[in-house]
Order: structure tokens, then sequence, then C-alpha cells
């Protein structure tokens, strides 16, 4: 529905192979002004009303944003086995001393949603209202 508008307003540096297995929004149902979330078990919930086709087209563009953004930081791992078995647990004389990751682990330092949500945020900011 938001197809060409949605890719006229991304950055045109991101693959397009990744444009697009996103554009086409699988999971969701658009119904007039509401968004319902595909279910193979039961009645589809709706996820979202908006009140006007620009709200609706916003909130479109936010969904793909996310997924082109988590898509763009799983490619940019390579090795995601090598970079996660040791993670930053103190510092000692100014140097980090690593622990290897036999739990999970929760590190700021290391957490790969940082640079997921600065993608996220970069595109969204292109279409976003200025408040």
């Amino acid at each position: 529905m938001f197809e060409e508008w949605i890719k006229k307003h991304l950055p045109k540096d991101i693959p397009s192979d990744i444009i697009n297995n996103c554009v086409n929004l699988c999971g969701y149902d658009i119904w007039g002004l509401t968004i319902y979330c595909e279910d193979d078990r039961g009645p589809e919930k709706a996820v979202f009303t908006a009140r006007n086709q620009e709200e609706l087209r916003i909130w479109a563009f936010k969904q793909v944003a996310a997924d082109i953004a988590q898509r763009m930081e799983l490619r940019s791992r390579p090795n995601d086995n090598l970079r996660w078995r040791y993670v930053r647990d103190h510092a000692e004389n100014g140097r980090w001393l690593y622990i290897e990751h036999s739990r999970y682990q929760y590190n700021t330092i290391d957490d790969s949603r940082l640079a997921w949500f600065e993608t996220y945020l970069r595109l969204v900011k292109a279409v976003m209202p200025a408040a």
C-alpha cells in the first residue's frame, strides 16, 4: 500500500535486497485505518488504529525502518559466536578484563541493540513531522 512512498524516503545506500524484503509489511493486514496482526490460531488482533492516512503511513514506515535496522545490524556481524564468547567484566589498572560468556550477562558497552536503534532513529527521522 505504501511501498513506493517508503522506498522513496529511505536512504539510497541501503542494499536493495534488504529493502525488498522489508517494505511489504509481512505479518500485518491493513483494513481501512486499522492494522491487524495476522494470526493463524484465532481472530486477528488490532495492533494500531490511525486517525488519518498520514498517521498510518508513518506507522508503516516505522515498522519497515525497524526491520531494516535489525537486518543491517545482523549483516554487519560476520561471526556472532566469536563476538559474544567473551564479555567485558571489570577494569584493573586501566585495562578491561574479560570473562567467558557462560550465561546471559547484560553489558551495555557490548550491547548490539545500540547500533540497531541508532540506525532505526536515523531512518525514522526523515519522515517524522516536526514537533
